[in-house]
């Protein structure tokens, strides 16, 4: 598969604090919402196709990363009903994006809430967590492999996340401290309200470390030329720069330092870049960029999700964290109903609060999410999974840096 095609099927991601991911079969919502449903196929196995009523769950995406995550879910969701369904009834699913703002997040989560047949939320990967978890709470809807973009998705009691959200980026700076070796941590971000978050918590996990935030640079969510963006970071004089831009600006972003003479290394999110991805964008020349994981890579769980986007979605291209999150939450989705006493609203939601060590083929360490999250003195509580993995780009490839293996952002 050539550069070409895969250009044709990507889409802007938003990392970190921006990083932010309607699946093909859906439309963004508004004032003129259409959303679509998509119940999978058969995989060719009609002995195994499910019937009786559907379970039906909603997925909140982030406009900029809306093709990702949606890619992954669609997989899943095919997976899933292909295999049987859940306890013989198909998964249906149904999306909406935020378009980047908050009016229109609160319409999604209140037309998920207000639909009395959706069960559980699975991946709520937008910004807009203060408008939207609100709602999810008083309808008492799990938000099941949700990505963490901010405060009120930290301590929500109804979020169930699945990777470290914007604290990748976070754990980015981290890591670039303890296995590189950086002081000076440049931060060019996506100017939306997640994005503004990033240099803060960044200071906060790296200043104990001797590290600061520096080049904490604004760009506009459709800026198309950041040469005077790059320019100030590198006058900064960053040890190592992290990714809090959409992927067409980081792109152009590393283009740009490098263009200007810097060999400054640069950590990308995995959340928005797959090895392929760089490699195609960046020509794979580039030997200082080290891709910033949210999930082990070399674990049986990530075999286990490029099998089914292979299968299931095999003429989308990205293999990236986003779209594994999407994959992520309709596995959870498909525990939750296995183990609750009742497939519905307060039946997922204790399923998911009795949970002890959810564990997908290694793909996270297990998760407890009976405990809350001790660190940062517990102010962010529902930050369950917080660990991110350092690979060294090469060439097309990706190699776990042996020394970073599940970092965890909140250990000192």
């Amino acid at each position: 598969m050539g550069p070409a095609t895969r250009a044709r099927r990507r889409r802007l991601r938003v990392v970190g604090a921006v990083v932010l991911l309607a699946l093909t079969v859906a439309a963004a919502c508004g004032d003129d919402n259409d959303n679509s449903k998509s119940s999978g196929d058969n995989g060719g196995s009609a002995a195994k196709q499910p019937t009786g009523e559907p379970i039906k769950v909603a997925a909140l995406l982030g406009e900029l990363t809306k093709d990702d995550n949606g890619a992954g879910l669609e997989a899943a969701v095919k997976a899933v009903n292909a295999n049987g369904g859940i306890k013989g009834r198909p998964v249906e699913l149904t999306t909406c994006s935020d378009n980047n703002d908050a009016n229109t997040a609160a319409k999604c989560a209140r037309d998920a809430a207000n639909d009395p047949d959706v069960v559980a939320i699975v991946d709520h990967s937008n910004s807009y967590g203060a408008t939207t978890f609100p709602i999810l709470e008083k309808a008492g809807l799990a938000a099941l492999g949700t990505q963490v973009f901010g405060q009120a998705d930290a301590k929500s009691p109804v979020v169930f996340n699945s990777s470290s959200g914007i604290f990748n980026s976070i754990g980015a700076a981290k890591v670039a401290v303890q296995s590189l070796d950086a002081k000076r941590i440049g931060v060019p971000y996506v100017d939306v309200p997640a994005g503004a978050q990033l240099a803060p918590f960044i200071d906060t996990i790296v200043k104990p470390l001797g590290a600061k935030a520096v080049g904490v640079i604004p760009v506009s969510p459709t800026a198309a030329d950041v040469t005077s963006q790059v320019a100030n970071e590198l006058a900064a004089k960053p040890d190592a720069i992290i990714d809090g831009l959409t992927v067409e600006q980081f792109t152009k972003f590393i283009r740009g330092a490098r263009q200007q003479g810097s060999d400054v290394p640069f950590l990308v999110s995995g959340g928005v870049f797959d090895a392929g991805q760089i490699q195609d964008r960046l020509s794979g020349a580039d030997s200082d960029i080290y891709i910033v994981g949210e999930f082990n890579h070399q674990s049986q769980g990530f075999k286990d999700f490029k099998a089914d986007i292979d299968k299931y979605n095999g003429d989308y291209d990205n293999r990236n964290d986003s779209v594994l999150c999407g994959w992520f939450a309709i596995k959870q989705l498909e525990y939750a109903a296995n183990k609750a006493s009742s497939i519905d609203r307060k039946g997922i939601l204790a399923a998911m609060n009795a949970t002890t060590d959810f564990d997908l083929g290694g793909l996270t360490e297990p998760l407890d999410y009976t405990k809350p999250q001790a660190g940062l003195g517990g102010s962010l509580p529902r930050v369950i999974n917080d660990a991110v993995y350092l690979y060294k780009y090469d060439n097309g490839k990706e190699e776990l840096v042996k020394d970073s293996p599940a970092n965890h952002l909140f250990e000192q």
